[in-house]
């Protein structure tokens, strides 16, 4: 490489880390973490308060879900049709002791 005539390309090749090593590295600082934003919720003014508050309370006690609401059209039953092979109903038909 130019500007650098006594490393090796390979020498500056850098390898990534997998999924599993970067949550292992992750977890490490947990702990510690968590530490920080009960010192802010305690500490810091007023809006770094309530969002360090707000993680600590997700973190322990989960997110509240949000409701969904899911309907057909105006409002009625939402309609669902499956459609199977010819050969996936008849091994239905047989397990379940149905014929066509």
């Amino acid at each position: 490489m130019a500007g650098l005539p006594f490393m090796e390309k390979n020498e500056l090749e850098i390898q990534s880390p997998t999924h599993a090593e970067l949550i292992e590295h992750a977890r490490r600082y947990g702990p510690a973490c968590i530490e920080a934003l009960a010192h802010e919720m305690q500490n810091g003014s007023g809006a770094s308060r309530i969002s360090a508050a707000k993680e600590l309370l997700d973190r322990g006690f989960g997110k509240i879900g949000q409701p969904v609401e899911v309907g057909g059209s105006g409002g009625g039953p939402v309609e669902a049709r499956v459609e199977l092979s010819p050969e996936v109903a008849a091994m239905l038909g047989t397990v379940a002791g149905f014929t066509q």
